[in-house]
């Protein structure tokens, strides 16, 4: 199973060992920020984030117009979670912590000791 590493939106390490689930949540929640998945008279679960206001919005996984909305027809809620995570860890937002796989993540402090060990 692949797990992923949180880096803080200073580029500083935060936690690795995380699930994909947990690394959603993990970007989903950066800065004090909520999310909720609604579930819409058709079945469709689309993901909402609060933007730091207190307001809830869709969210999409990209800025506009070129992002798409995150949404899933899952079964369940967990299940939407589960399919959306992906997509919600490779978002491209700005403003937001990101996540990486704790292998990548692994491979960039060797190259970083690396680079230090050269100096």
């Amino acid at each position: 199973m692949t797990t992923y590493t949180h880096i803080t939106s200073q580029g500083e390490y935060h936690v690795s060992g995380l699930t994909a689930v947990e690394a959603a949540i993990a970007r989903l929640t950066h800065d004090g920020a909520t999310y909720e998945l609604r579930r819409d008279t058709d079945g469709m679960w689309t993901v909402f984030s609060s933007n730091g206001l207190g307001s809830m919005s869709p969210a999409y996984d990209g800025p506009e117009p070129y992002g798409r909305l995150l949404n899933s027809f899952a079964a369940t809620e967990a299940e939407a979670l589960a399919e959306l995570a992906p997509r919600i860890i490779k978002a491209d937002w700005s403003d937001s912590e990101y996540v990486m796989t704790d292998a990548d993540y692994e491979a960039m402090v060797a190259e970083a000791l690396e680079g230090q060990d050269d100096e």
